[in-house]
């Protein structure tokens, strides 16, 4: 509340308007008689002396007033009034812009979201090489909030520290922040820690905050707990003596400060358990599925900015929500394409793991549709090329001299991206670029300043940013360490990569400068990693042999056998991972060769760290390696775990199977271990052979989801999903009655199986439903899963098509069903459920799903919550006391409770007359083993 806005003495502008009106009453009853002064002239007395003392001292109050309202506003926010909406508004605008390379301009209106594009990550235990993967929400079930999240360059870690201070910030509906109790989020970059008011990790977050804060609010809200302390970037503090601190710091805010959370980023190669008290987790490559949502989403995203930014500031929402449309449809055409060309181009696709690189690649399909390159130095060369003309497109106003030619600008960022390196350095100030800048001048034939052409840089090329206030870095490390690794090869400098091969900030220069050099040059470089012989070194020469470099058949074979002796010896998990993936990117036939000797030999764990690591072999490679995964599946002593692994890992092969394949499979999916069970079903759908199951198959893609019809199915939004079975028909009572039967279940209701066969079954909780769907290796569908079965892609509000239609489905509007009493009596003894497929084809889902709409409500495994949907926030994990999604409706429904969007609520419990359930294959994802 400011100043300005205190109320005014209202009293005293009321009392001389008072007297202003009994002056002018006085000049009108001038003929009053002498009674009028006798009863009233004290009063008009002090009505006239308030008049003139407000006319005199009035101004000198408003005055006093407003002072003393801007001490106590002072004095208030010294406490902290209003401190913390003001901190989170300026969290969510300082992140919720997405930044992407070659596209992100500081002037755009409608600039892209991160939380529209954002994907969400997995993460894998990194203490735990047979640990399931997890999503982020997952990861604090306990009281653990200590957490360090790995990832290799361009792995997402920065994104992700955005995306959860979006979630902390409440700008993201999430689970997540309502578990941990809204905590207050704090977010600082580590770069910056040593620079001036930033001397500690503490004084980091109090300078880092996006809005100017009350002295000492951050140590008052840190000491009272119930904060959350982002930190981005541990291996960014690139001074040996600052890192100490850093780390030293961490650890002191969570001894002083325990009741807070702590998430803290850092690169693989940079972590060296600098904080022993907080859990690791390593971020995992993008999964097919996440690369094609990933793509959909930035140019949905991307071209719904173009489009919108063509509107103005404050659009009509009318014409917003029509570009929106427009700019989806040409979205989706583009991503198919861009994921299309993907699937031919071997060498992109097995690098396109990391948002990093896919956002590059995105970018270059962006700009050349029919270009994109093979490999990774390529695609690095090939973007900035783009960035490069941009960049001249922008300055096409500026005569030659004003600039510098092509050859010119790369050699500046050369230039500059060595000297940082060199000098340790993320960033720098105008004056240090000037003087790198200066000295190649001459040679750029140009009469612009360094200071200009460092500014052009920077406002129109999108290659170098403003990162603090008069601080410059690069836009991304990898483009920094690209032109490094050129300007290294460029200049004859292999020395330097060799004094520096032992150090992590080197170690993408370095992968990156042996595939630029020529081939004598590559080959002294790999063998000075094998002469280091520690296993950072080892891992480097097994990668290097990736790089498409020519370094001769006798140092191959010697970096395969190191690595093949040091895999033996290995016990480490962490170390075993990485070393296994060098020999799998280095040599794919040599670690063909290795797997094949594990499977025969007899130690169970080392098998099962192999298996994970299979898929990353890809089809092409698989040779006679699906005859041991078929022996590993139908080996009845062999450990469940090593089973249900070996078959997931056949379906994520996708070899041909032959007569022994299924019979292994079949057996297995009668298997008493529910764990193999599942994975059987999931080799036996992705193999082809789903629809004998009563399965259909639904595509991964996205969908639309919700409405804007009602409140619980709003906001409408898209949702990707990754590919799933689901069963063409509900459950039907002698499909019950069988499982019964089989398994010795009870039902707690034998109304249940009391109903003609080929009908939904009845009368069953979700716990019963459930039990059913275990038992042959099944689970119950999501809500997600269930709503685009029923509606496709399209957002049709019926299974069928957007129009109501008489006799697709099983509601009151079949049996003909008014609300008068009499239309009741008409269809006594006849009201109820229909055979399941009645109403098929006519009433079936784009997927050819039957009696998606009324018959019987059918239970998901989701809880019911508010939209947005988030299928990692713990909504499809069931507690046992919170209500259940049901979906479809009923026989007792009417048409407009049968749309494909309407949502209902019900207690696990309960098993009324009109629920039932559908049964399904989950879709894919990593198992939990």
């Amino acid at each position: 509340m400011t100043p300005e806005c205190w109320p005014r003495p209202k009293l005293l502008h009321l009392a001389a308007g008072l007297a202003v009106l009994t002056a002018d009453v006085l000049a009108q009853e001038a003929d009053a008689p002498a009674g009028f002064w006798t009863e009233y002239g004290d009063k008009v007395l002090i009505a006239v002396l308030v008049a003139i003392l407000i006319r005199v001292f009035g101004k000198p109050i408003d005055a006093l007033q407003a002072k003393l309202g801007a001490l106590i506003e002072r004095t208030l926010q010294g406490f902290g009034y209003r401190a913390k909406k003001r901190h989170l508004a300026g969290l969510v605008d300082e992140h919720r812009r997405l930044r992407l390379i070659g596209i992100y301009n500081r002037a755009d209106l409608h600039p892209p979201r991160l939380r529209e594009v954002y994907v969400s990550l997995r993460l894998a235990a990194g203490n735990d090489a047979n640990a399931r993967d997890f999503h982020l929400p997952e990861i604090f079930d306990g009281k653990d909030r200590r957490l360090v999240v790995l990832g290799p360059p361009g792995s997402g870690k920065t994104t992700l520290l955005d995306y959860l201070t979006l979630v902390f910030a409440g700008h993201v509906p999430s689970v997540l922040r309502e578990r941990l109790g809204r905590p207050l989020p704090f977010f600082a970059r580590l770069r910056s820690l040593g620079e001036e008011g930033a001397g500690s990790v503490l004084e980091l977050l109090s300078s880092s905050t996006p809005v100017k804060l009350p002295e000492g609010y951050v140590e008052r809200r840190l000491r009272r707990g119930g904060s959350i302390v982002l930190l981005d970037g541990l291996d960014e503090v690139l001074d040996q003596d600052l890192h100490r601190r850093a780390a030293e710091g961490i650890s002191s805010l969570v001894r002083e400060y325990p009741e807070n959370g702590y998430i803290v980023t850092c690169r693989v190669a940079g972590w060296r358990n600098q904080l022993p008290d907080f859990r690791t987790y390593e971020i995992r490559e993008l999964s097919d599925d996440d690369v094609r949502q990933f793509v959909g989403a930035w140019y949905r995203e991307v071209l719904r900015t173009q489009k919108a930014n063509l509107l103005g500031a404050s659009p009509d929402p009318k014409d917003l929500r029509k570009a929106e449309d427009d700019a989806f449809v040409d979205a989706r055409e583009r991503a198919e394409a861009l994921c299309k060309s993907l699937s031919g181009n071997e060498g992109l696709r097995r690098i396109a793991r990391t948002p990093l690189i896919l956002s590059l690649i995105t970018l270059v399909h962006y700009h050349r549709v029919a270009d994109l390159p093979k490999g990774r130095a390529q695609l690095y060369e090939k973007c900035l090329e783009i960035l490069l003309e941009l960049w001249d497109l922008s300055e096409k106003h500026l005569k030659p001299a004003e600039t510098a030619s092509l050859k010119g600008k790369l050699l500046v960022l050369k230039e500059l991206a060595f000297h940082y390196l060199r000098d340790d350095l993320l960033e720098a100030d105008l004056k240090t670029l000037d003087d790198v800048v200066t000295p190649l001048l001459p040679e750029l034939g140009t009469e612009v300043s360094a200071r200009a052409l460092i500014e052009q840089i920077w406002q129109r090329s999108g290659i170098l940013v403003e990162l603090a206030l008069g601080r410059y870095g690069f836009a991304h490390r990898a483009l920094q360490d690209y032109l490094a690794a050129a300007y290294v090869v460029e200049n004859e400098q292999d020395d330097v990569l060799l004094r520096h091969a032992a150090e992590e900030r080197w170690r993408e220069v370095i992968l990156i400068g042996v595939g630029l050099a020529p081939k004598e040059r590559a080959r002294r470089l790999v063998s000075a990693f094998l002469a280091e012989g520690d296993d950072p070194a080892l891992e480097m020469a097994g990668l290097s042999l990736a790089e498409d470099v020519q370094v001769g058949e006798d140092l191959r074979e010697k970096v395969r056998q190191r690595l093949l002796e040091r895999l033996d010896a290995e016990e480490t998990a962490d170390a075993f991972g990485r070393l296994a993936g060098a020999l799998l990117t280095g040599d794919p036939q040599t670690a063909h060769e290795w797997i094949r000797r594990v499977f025969e030999g007899r130690d169970p764990e080392l098998r099962s760290r192999v298996l994970k690591l299979l898929p990353a072999l890809g089809e092409e490679r698989v040779g006679g390696i699906a005859p041991l995964l078929v022996k590993l599946i139908a080996t009845g002593d062999e450990e469940p775990v090593i089973r249900a692994t070996a078959a997931r890992t056949l379906a994520e092969l996708a070899v041909e199977p032959d007569g022994t394949t299924w019979a292994a499979l079949e057996k297995a999916r009668g298997d008493a271990s529910e764990l193999v069970k599942a994975a059987a079903v999931q080799a036996w759908c992705e193999l082809g052979r789903y629809e004998e199951l009563g399965l259909v198959k639904v595509p991964a893609g996205e969908f639309v989801m919700g409405s804007d019809d009602y409140e619980r199915e709003r906001p409408q939004h898209v949702l990707f999903l990754p590919t799933f079975y689901i069963g063409r028909y509900p459950v039907t009572v002698s499909e019950f009655q069988a499982f019964v039967e089989e398994s010795g279940f009870e039902v707690k209701d034998p109304d249940s199986l009391k109903r003609e066969s080929n009908h939904p079954v009845i009368k069953v909780d979700w716990n019963e439903a459930s039990s059913y769907a275990r038992y042959y290796g099944y689970a119950l569908p999501s809500e997600a899963e269930w709503e685009k079965a029923a509606r496709g892609t399209d957002g049709r509000r019926f299974p069928w098509g957007n129009e109501w239609r008489m006799n697709c489905a099983n509601t009151r509007e079949y049996w003909g069903m008014g609300r008068s009493v009499l239309a009741r009596l008409r269809v006594r003894g006849r009201f109820g459920t229909t055979p399941v497929g009645q109403f098929s084809p006519v009433g079936d889902s784009p997927y050819g799903c039957a009696d998606m709409s009324g018959n019987v409500w059918e239970w998901t495994r989701s809880q019911y919550r508010d939209y947005p949907y988030d299928p990692h926030d713990g909504r499809e994990k069931h507690d046992k006391t919170s209500s259940l999604v049901l979906r479809g409706a009923s026989f007792a429904s009417r048409r407009d409770s049968v749309r494909c969007a309407n949502r209902n609520r019900g207690d696990p419990r309960y098993r009324r007359t009109m629920w039932g359930s559908v049964w399904c294959f989950p879709h894919l994802r990593p198992l939990d083993l």
